[in-house]
């Protein structure tokens, strides 16, 4: 973005290291002066990286929608972000059953039913079935019950019949 030289990477990233990683720097700095990018980035992963990547493993295995599936799946596919910058080459149908395992009842037993092959066929999937599902609860509030319907009051009772041929004063 800044045209920076890769030779230059490692002093452009020193300047913007804070927290735990510039109390860090200074014992390893010498070092760090002969280092590739590669080098320098494989110590920055072995110092701080091996919590975060075991953080995000454990978030993928218990991660369950709570809310609305646009939710669940920005959480999830944030977790999934998080996991391929380590470089592990996952199978793109593992991510796809995680996250439809983690879906509600009702909207994981159709998205499993279609048997989605990516992450992302898995997501739209999910959203429409949550779609049909809230159309057909609206349908079902809108739908009077038969149960529901206003009784008339009772009528009064009919006259007595008179039989034929005789009139009454």
């Amino acid at each position: 973005m800044y045209e920076v030289a890769p030779r230059r990477w490692i002093k452009v990233s020193m300047m913007h290291l804070t927290r735990a990683t510039a109390r860090w720097f200074p014992a390893i700095e010498q070092q760090v002066l002969r280092m590739s990018w590669p080098q320098f980035t494989a110590l920055v992963m072995e110092r701080f990286g091996k919590d975060q990547h075991e953080l995000l493993i454990r978030q993928l295995f218990h991660i369950r929608q709570m809310g609305i599936v646009q939710e669940y799946a920005d959480k999830f596919t944030s977790i999934v972000d998080g996991l391929i910058a380590y470089g592990k080459n996952t199978d793109p149908i593992y991510y796809a059953m995680r996250f439809v395992d983690g879906l509600r009842d009702e909207i994981r037993t159709v998205v499993h039913m279609q048997r989605p092959g990516t992450l992302d066929t898995a997501v739209v999937l999910a959203l429409l079935q949550e779609e049909m599902l809230d159309s057909s609860k609206k349908k079902e509030l809108r739908r009077p019950d038969a149960y529901q319907w206003a009784k008339l009051p009772p009528r009064a009772p009919p006259p007595p019949l008179v039989p034929a041929g005789r009139n009454e004063r």
